[in-house]
């Protein structure tokens, strides 16, 4: 290991967790390791704390790392240690997804079916773990198997974690295969200040952008701006010109942002395709039942009593029927066939 990466963790530890504080004390000194000699903490023990880190399975990285996110690197205001649980793959394509705290459910629904299309087709989601639309990106890429990045705003311990309603989400995300990740070391309760630092970080990391749902004044109009100064794409999903959560894609729109109007938008742009048509898959007898079933608005309950095969088959079917644009969920929990 590089110890480099100890002192690191301990100068954060010494500055509280402040990024702007970690900096300073780094000032002019040639390694991590001079400024923590200079500085020296008589209450810190570096190796003791980078244990801490361990027993939490929490790892950390520095900008110098092979595993740090390499289009993060290159933006001008890149964290200079980052912490993660989970798999954070560097070859990955990563695809930010942000919006309101408080959406529709047409922008639930979007947010969900957009990432599961995108995950499926091998990209990883990038989204800010918070309620709303940052949830159902989070949810829509874990539903069709895919991988998602969670970035935080507070500690990965469970005590300091942030929203905590959002833990068991965030486990998921870690057994699937996808990371959560922060610049804060564990300890840091989540402050006001810590949001737009977050929001530089899904917007550093990834590709491009998506806003789905959002006001003007918001958290994705900060991530979407933080998104132009380091010439990410941007895409909007257009929505009612008189619904205050479509005010910001609409307004990015008049700007020059990319109308997303479908996934295959964005992934044939990219050189991606949908995960059925790459298989050119064709369907069996068991989803021509549920196609049938569906002529009418089911729920899944409802679903499952009529069309015999279980309940996670079923649900693997949903997934594929959906994802090949021949049913849609029109509202949480209930589908229809497109265009019956």
């Amino acid at each position: 290991m590089d110890k480099s990466i100890t002192y690191l963790h301990a100068l954060h530890l010494a500055g509280k967790g402040e990024p702007k504080t970690l900096l300073k004390n780094l000032g002019q000194y040639d390694s991590p390791e001079a400024a923590w000699e200079h500085l020296k903490v008589a209450t810190i023990n570096p190796d003791d704390e980078f244990k801490k880190l361990e027993r939490l399975d929490i790892w950390a990285i520095s900008k110098d790392s092979l595993h740090y996110p390499p289009l993060l690197r290159e933006t001008h205001d890149a964290p200079v240690i980052l912490y993660g649980r989970g798999v954070i793959d560097p070859d990955q394509f990563f695809l930010a997804m942000v919006g309101t705290r408080k959406p529709t459910e047409y922008g639930k629904t979007v947010a969900k079916n957009f990432a599961a299309d995108f995950a499926q087709a091998g990209i990883s989601i990038v989204s800010g773990g918070a309620y709303g639309i940052d949830k159902e990106s989070h949810a829509g890429a874990l539903r069709s198997g895919g991988k998602t990045i969670m970035v935080i705003g507070s500690g990965l311990d469970r005590a300091s974690f942030y929203p905590g309603a959002h833990w068991n989400l965030a486990e998921e995300i870690v057994q699937n295969g996808g990371a959560v990740i922060s610049e804060y070391p564990p300890g840091t309760k989540v402050l006001q200040h810590h949001f737009p630092e977050r929001n530089r970080i899904i917007a550093g990391m990834s590709r491009g952008l998506i806003v789905v749902e959002a006001q003007m004044k918001s958290g994705a109009s900060i991530t979407a701006r933080l998104a132009v100064s380091e010439n990410r794409d941007v895409f909007v999903v257009p929505g009612s010109i008189y619904s205050p959560t479509s005010d910001l894609p609409n307004s990015l729109l008049k700007e020059g942002a990319a109308p997303l109007l479908a996934p295959s938008d964005l992934l044939e742009a990219y050189g991606f395709k949908l995960l059925a048509e790459a298989k050119g898959e064709t369907f069996g007898e068991f989803e021509t039942v549920i196609i049938e079933a569906l002529r009418n608005p089911c729920t899944l309950d409802d679903l499952s009593r009529e069309v015999k095969g279980g309940i996670h088959a079923l649900q693997s079917s949903l997934t594929a029927l959906e994802l090949a644009g021949k049913i849609m969920e029109i509202e949480p929990g209930r589908y229809q066939v497109i265009g019956s």
